[in-house]
């Protein structure tokens, strides 16, 4: 946390993450709870949005944010679960971020009906290109990757508070 601390002052630092939960890695849940709960609350402090690991834990994910009381932006990466899942994501004024998820038919069906405003895209450690990720985005959401790419230079705007034209 000190080190957590000492760089996300900075200003080129745009937000506090990847952090959350995770049911499949080695570290202690109770131990990945605490941690979590500190830089939800840092995050906070530094007015910075969240950018959040989340796997088998998102009842528990939304809760800690809930209780935590946090304010800022958050943003789901490497979404790949359920319609369920991403309703409550999304109902909690989260956003999700998707990447080659999004060639899976079952992510094609949820992606399609997500508010076009509540989305990323991104790549993570896959070896795909994001030109593929955009170009299949828009054509499952039925638009233009111009208008695609505009919309999410506004989410990008909303959530890092950022003026990018």
């Amino acid at each position: 946390m000190d080190m957590l601390k000492l760089y996300s002052i900075n200003k080129r630092v745009l937000a506090i993450g990847e952090c959350g939960l995770d049911r499949l890695c080695d570290t202690p849940f109770p131990l990945q709870i605490k941690v979590f709960t500190e830089q939800i609350m840092w995050a906070n402090e530094v007015a910075k949005p969240l950018l959040i690991h989340c796997v088998k834990a998102h009842r528990e994910t939304i809760s800690l944010l809930q209780d935590c009381k946090n304010l800022m932006p958050v943003i789901f990466h490497g979404f790949n679960n359920n319609q369920e899942i991403a309703k409550q994501i999304i109902n909690n004024g989260y956003y999700l971020s998707f990447g080659k998820s999004l060639f899976n038919p079952t992510i094609e069906n949820l992606f399609s009906s997500m508010p076009i405003d509540k989305i990323f895209l991104e790549t993570d450690d896959s070896n795909g290109d994001i030109q593929s990720i955009y170009k299949q985005a828009a054509k499952i959401k039925n638009t233009s990757i111009d208008q695609l790419n505009l919309q999410i230079h506004l989410n990008v705007q909303q959530v890092f508070n950022l003026n990018l034209f």
